[in-house]
């Protein structure tokens, strides 16, 4: 097809609809698409948003550039499921189309009013400047229809507070004792994260509180130079809060993605703004993830999904005119202070019978279709090591049982992937007999959940050769 150039800050109008149904139709050919997986039907998709169970179907909204792999005027495009396995599409999508939002509609949350049942998507209505970005926040309403509007009262919040820098964004709001609360992520004057909040008597009304202090150990913890993306829910009897951060400098094996997404446990004390962490993790520590987003699925399970990639990669479906998607939908499930996050088990049907691999398997080839791959062994003290690929062009996980820790090493591979931040990822596991590891498999997308979500690591592979259909 004949490809069109447009404006970085161009919004969706009706007369670009069949240029982007031809790109879709053109990017389905692409050889590195997933069949689980939730990702674009054409252009980039990044943070997870708007997540929710309403009206018997579970929402993901995403943020979403359409017109090219590359980051640009972000809208929220739309897909739900009542399984989560089979997703459709939903033309009732966020187009930044006020003039409060001329820069794109930026990430945010759902919440679903037990007032007037409606549910309500807030985001940060981006609106750049000579001189910084104005922080915006708004409100869309989405009816039980499925139709959807913006609400007349935005942006309901409009300027910074004092102190606090033009970066101000990623709105998430819950309930609490019968008020309302706004989380959102921020820099502060002097170049440094924050996480700051705002309550209200109603979901369209926000006075500020101040910042929110992190702390483990009564020390406050650093959270790099920009906050992005809190997001925070009650599980098992926990407080857990997520943050994504910007600017958080390695510490060995950890932190070294271009950027950071912490999940607490603990509890968050709104008489004095602090949230108190037992304890401070990787949400998942592989290479290709961030801005997860926790919301409350069916019967009020607590889950998340995350963007499965990070920051500003270059990817090889770039020239197919698409990149990113999300993680399998996983599970919040805290045990004696450890977040563990399984992928929830409606998804699994969908990649077919798990195949068993023995405790020292020989080479494993994908075969590019969904799969899963079962690998479990006793504690021996020995190293366990599962090579997948061909014998020139592969990717390995190793399982030290007397080390207690799991490497993923992506430098076998001909086609590197994001080489500027590495090519081993390793992280520790506590003691366990046997250790039991689920890969799940989708063409180039990667999800290793060792003892049932205690680890998780996710990330993107590419055989070479599988690119030998044209670009677009």
């Amino acid at each position: 097809m004949e490809l069109k150039n447009f404006d970085k800050y161009t919004a969706i109008s009706r007369e670009h609809i069949p240029y982007l149904r031809d790109l879709a139709a053109a990017v389905s050919q692409s050889p590195y698409r997933p069949v689980v997986h939730i990702c674009p039907p054409c252009g980039l998709l990044n943070d997870p948003n708007g997540l929710c169970w309403y009206e018997g179907w579970y929402h993901v909204f995403y943020q979403w550039y359409p017109f090219g792999a590359s980051h640009g005027m972000k809208h929220w495009a739309h897909v739900k499921s009542r399984d989560l396995s089979a997703w459709e599409w939903c033309d009732e999508i966020l187009i930044p189309s006020q003039p409060y939002e001329k820069n794109g509609c930026y990430s945010g949350n759902a919440f679903v009013s037990p007032e007037d049942g409606n549910c309500y998507l807030f985001y940060t209505a981006n609106y750049k400047t000579e001189k910084g970005r104005i922080p915006k926040q708004a409100a869309a309403i989405m009816k039980p229809d499925g139709t959807i509007s913006k609400c007349s009262r935005n942006p309901l919040i409009d300027g910074a507070p004092s102190g606090m820098g033009g970066d101000i964004r990623d709105p998430f709001v819950f309930e609490q004792n019968g008020r309302y609360y706004m989380m959102l992520g921020a820099t502060d004057q002097k170049g440094k994260g924050q996480l700051i909040l705002y309550s209200g008597s109603t979901l369209l009304e926000w006075d500020y509180l101040g910042i929110v202090r992190i702390t483990e150990k009564g020390k406050e913890l650093n959270l790099g130079t920009m906050v992005e993306c809190p997001g925070f829910i009650k599980a098992d009897g926990y407080d857990v809060l997520m943050i994504s951060l910007i600017g958080l400098p390695p510490q060995g094996d950890r932190y070294l993605n271009q950027f950071t997404s912490l999940a607490l446990t603990g509890r968050l004390d709104l008489e004095h703004m602090e949230f108190r962490a037992e304890r401070t993790q990787e949400t998942d520590c592989g290479f290709d993830f961030y801005a997860p987003q926790p919301f409350y699925g069916k019967d009020k399970t607590p889950m998340v999904f995350g963007w499965l990639g990070c920051g500003e990669q270059k990817l090889p479906e770039d020239r197919y005119h698409w990149r990113h998607g999300l993680t399998l939908p996983r599970l919040l499930q805290v045990r004696q202070g450890q977040l563990y996050t399984p992928p929830c088990p409606e998804v699994l049907p969908a990649f077919g019978t798990p195949i068993q691999v023995p405790p020292h398997p020989t080479p494993y080839s994908n075969p590019k279709i969904p799969v899963c791959l079962n690998w479990s062994f006793e504690d021996d003290g020995l190293p366990h090591v599962l090579q997948v690929g061909s014998s020139e062009d592969f990717w390995s996980l190793t399982v030290d049982m007397a080390q207690r820790s799991i490497t993923w090493d992506r430098s076998s591979l001909k086609i590197p992937v994001d080489p500027a931040y590495g090519s081993l990822r390793r992280c520790t596991f506590a003691p366990c007999s046997p250790m039991e590891l689920l890969i799940c498999l989708d063409n180039t997308f990667v999800e290793i959940y060792a003892n049932n979500g205690e680890r998780v690591l996710s990330g993107r592979t590419y055989e070479a050769g599988s690119d030998e259909i044209p670009a677009i």
